[in-house]
């Protein structure tokens, strides 16, 4: 597990969200659990819907999450539901 690997894993990711282990592992020559240590651990990424996607929001994302959230209050302050909880408090999972 080197820097290299794990910027190269980060290249091919960014360039194909859906590339997948099998695609991975045989360009880098490591085996599978080092491919899914270097993702979920070094590049914090999951798979989901087919895609890798970051497991961590932004800075951008939360505060985008939050305004939407005051905004939809805003509108209508009776009806908040659980869904709206889920979308402010929660990350991509």
């Amino acid at each position: 597990m080197t820097e290299d690997n794990i910027s190269t894993m980060r290249l091919m990711i960014n360039t194909d969200r859906r590339v997948t282990y099998q695609q991975i592992w045989p360009s880098l020559g490591i085996g599978m659990s080092q491919v899914h240590k270097i993702l979920h651990e070094h590049l914090a990424v999951r798979k989901f819907c087919v895609r890798w996607i970051p497991h961590n929001l932004t800075e951008a994302q939360k505060l985008g999450r939050v305004n939407w959230y005051r905004e939809t209050i805003q509108r209508s302050p009776s009806v908040v539901s659980n869904t709206v909880n889920d979308k402010v408090t929660s990350d991509e999972s």
